[in-house]
């Protein structure tokens, strides 16, 4: 079942594609999280992927954090399975600093709102007491003109033991 915009991200645990080890959304608590669910033969993904890591997660994580001091993170999602070869060649040429696999499109299911298409992105509010504006705050992450090329999805995401709604 989706989770609607506003609503609470379920955890998922996804295999880390560079290191091997278990990734948990709920990790991330306390911070932004950007998913960013690609596939390396994607045309639009080989524009945006690269866009985000260069101007959302090097840009933030050098100022340590975004204006209110919440640290943002981007975690690209591969949900592309046919050809390992082609999307580590893709991982590498975006030179991506967290890369996961969401093979059997967990993550992805879960945030299947409207169309299905790549890229999609997903804003999750990861401290349950700041609430970020997704569309503008990406716009200003990225430059509008990406935002107008692309579909945003925000959704909000607590700390485990909270759970409570922003």
């Amino acid at each position: 079942q989706p989770v609607d915009t506003g609503g609470i991200a379920r955890d998922f645990t996804l295999r880390n594609r560079l290191t091997g080890q278990p990734v948990s959304l709920y990790d991330f608590a306390g911070k932004i999280v950007v998913l960013d669910f690609f596939a390396y033969w994607c045309p639009p993904c080989q524009a945006s992927s690269p866009e985000l890591e260069q101007n959302v997660q090097r840009y933030y994580a050098a100022r340590g954090g975004n204006a209110s001091g919440l640290p943002v993170v981007v975690m690209e999602v591969n949900i592309e399975s046919a050809n390992p070869a082609l999307t580590d060649a893709f991982v590498r040429q975006v030179q991506s600093s967290l890369v996961v696999d969401d093979l059997q499109r967990v993550a992805y299911n879960q945030f299947l709102v409207g169309q299905n298409a790549i890229p999609r992105f997903v804003i999750i509010n990861g401290t349950g007491s700041h609430r970020i504006n997704a569309p503008e705050e990406l716009g200003r992450m990225v430059g509008a003109d990406i935002l107008r090329r692309y579909r945003v999805v925000n959704h909000n995401a607590h700390d485990p033991a909270t759970l409570a709604r922003v």
